[in-house]
């Protein structure tokens, strides 16, 4: 492996937020599949493509994607046939985007060594401001079912839209 420069971690700011790196990924695997042990070895490709300590790695969500709530979504433009997969939404304590993660292929090279499969970008890792509280959330130990409308509709809709866009452009 090519070895990356580590990334400096951000200081939090008198408003109590901190710079972070966004990285959010779909993987082909059902909500079941990604259990503990895969989001653990998750964290630790992450961290090692990043060149962070895994402390400095965060998943905040996982989201259960299905092909019933792709369709639904993609209904007014084309029917797609979608496997189960999850999407999952992680901050890494840096403040600036390593220059590892500028595509996905190293990132998949590190969850190939670990036995997982390759990932997909649902939109470029970017560095946004988050409450320095949020950092100390892990995700839930049930991933959470856009079907069941539990989730605010905004990011869900935000980044349902994304997976279709991706997904038509291979159409």
């Amino acid at each position: 492996p090519t070895p990356t420069a580590t990334a400096v971690p951000s200081p939090p700011t008198g408003d109590g937020t901190k710079p972070m790196v966004l990285l959010t990924v779909t993987l082909p695997l059902s909500a079941a599949q990604f259990g503990g042990d895969q989001r653990q070895l998750f964290t630790r490709a992450v961290a090692g493509t990043a060149g962070v300590s895994e402390e400095r790695v965060t998943i905040t969500a996982i989201y259960e994607i299905t092909a019933e709530l792709v369709n639904l979504v993609a209904r007014k433009f084309a029917p797609l046939a979608a496997n189960p997969s999850v999407s999952v939404e992680t901050l890494i304590d840096a403040k600036a985007v390593p220059s590892a993660l500028a595509s996905p292929e190293p990132l998949n090279r590190a969850l190939g060594r670990l036995g997982l499969p390759g990932a997909s970008f649902v939109r470029p890792p970017a560095v946004a401001r988050f409450p320095v509280l949020r950092l100390k959330s892990r995700a839930p130990e049930r991933p959470q079912l856009w079907a069941s409308g539990g989730l605010s509709p905004a990011p869900t809709l935000t980044l349902a839209l994304a997976l279709v866009v991706g997904a038509l452009s291979l159409v």
